[in-house]
């Protein structure tokens, strides 16, 4: 019987990266850059990764919040997956919606 291997040990989703920013910002005060940057060291190492969004567009989008008021944790997991989907086109709630590479339409 052959025996399945992964690189990853890991794998996080959207919701569980929100739920980390949620903890850090609420319970622990930390800043969205900070929070950013703890998202982004795990997504760097090799045997993490996060389901249906690819590492490239993932820590765009996440540099994305760093000094932003406009681009939330939030927006840069939607932009990312995405951007990993191919989207050329996203029709947010509002028009703060990151457009870097993507036609926000509203």
């Amino acid at each position: 019987m052959p025996v399945l291997w992964s690189a990853t040990w890991l794998t996080a989703t959207a919701v569980c990266l929100v739920e980390v920013y949620f903890a850090l910002a609420t319970r622990y005060q930390f800043s969205g850059d900070r929070i950013a940057d703890c998202l982004i060291a795990p997504v760097l190492k090799d045997d993490v990764s996060v389901h249906a969004i690819d590492e490239d567009p993932l820590i765009q989008g996440l540099e994305m919040c760093w000094g932003s008021t406009r681009v939330s944790i939030g927006d840069a997991l939607m932009w990312a997956e995405a951007r990993t989907a191919g989207a050329t086109a996203v029709y947010p709630f509002y028009q703060r919606f990151p457009d870097e590479g993507i036609d926000v339409r509203g």
